[in-house]
């Protein structure tokens, strides 16, 4: 069976709707690079590509152990957060998970207005792992939702885990292979792509420029070996604190701390 990826190169090369601008990855979304019978295949296709890039099918240990501790910290996170949908629960898991020693971080993307595509921010989170940069998101599959959707489309929603973490490239093919998708679903049903859902858009939340922002709750080193599955998570007290709680930010190859006052924390918040 085709691979999606080669696919969509055997429509480039033939010409067939798909116009790349290779400086800044832009896909013109106002063509179809699909008819009527390639369009099956895609769909035979594109469902299982997307298992495998969410499955560890490719031997990678940390990826598989750093999804199981993730699991856990959210699961911790939401236990002691009476609203679910508190805007600084990335924030919390990313504590969660330097507190258990990860190297992780909250990065915050920004862009501006571009032709189409319009302004936008969006937080995600990372972890370094032996020098491989691992992106962590949660439900994700709401990034992609569309109007009217086709059938074929909400199954591949329902493939998407709560839980996202993956290698920057895995990433990268996720958000490539689900434009893709929402574009046939769309054309399908004779819509066009909004702003939000074009791949420019889509692709600046993730890929985009950032500020990766962290607190200084110490880490041990992480490696492929020695993540600890059975290892128990909670929060520390402020009275496990000193005098201060910090934060400290990374933009431009620079680094700043920023430090406030434990009842300034209280009062404002970590974010």
């Amino acid at each position: 069976m085709m691979d999606l990826f080669d696919l969509v190169n055997s429509f480039i090369e033939k010409g067939c709707g798909v116009v790349v601008d290779e400086e800044i990855g832009r896909i013109d979304d106002d063509h179809n690079p699909y008819d009527d019978e390639d369009s099956d295949v895609v769909e035979n296709t594109m469902k299982d590509s997307l298992k495998r890039l969410f499955a560890f099918e490719n031997g990678d240990e940390a990826r598989r152990k750093t999804t199981l501790e993730v699991q856990k910290a959210w699961r911790r996170v939401i236990e002691t957060n009476s609203s679910p949908s508190s805007p600084d629960l990335k924030w919390q898991l990313m504590t969660q998970l330097r507190h258990q020693g990860f190297d992780a971080g909250l990065c915050r993307s920004k862009w501006k207005r571009n032709g189409k595509v319009p302004s936008g921010r969006y937080e995600y989170i990372d972890v370094n792992i032996n020098g491989t940069r691992y992106m962590i998101d949660i439900l994700i599959a709401g990034e992609f939702e569309i109007a009217r959707p086709t059938k074929y489309y909400v199954s591949l929603l329902d493939v998407f885990p709560q839980i996202t973490v993956c290698k920057v490239i895995e990433f990268k093919k996720i958000v490539r292979m689900m434009c893709d998708a929402i574009r046939l679903s769309m054309n399908q049903q004779q819509m066009h792509v909004p702003p939000w859902r074009r791949h420019e858009y889509v692709h600046a939340k993730w890929f985009g420029s950032y500020k990766r922002f962290t607190n200084t709750y110490s880490t041990k080193s992480i490696t492929d070996s020695n993540i600890d599955s059975k290892k128990v998570v909670s929060f520390l007290s402020f009275s496990e604190q000193n005098c201060y709680w910090s934060r400290r930010e990374e933009f431009g190859g620079r680094e700043f701390c920023l430090k406030v006052g434990n009842l300034t924390m209280v009062m404002n918040g970590p974010t």
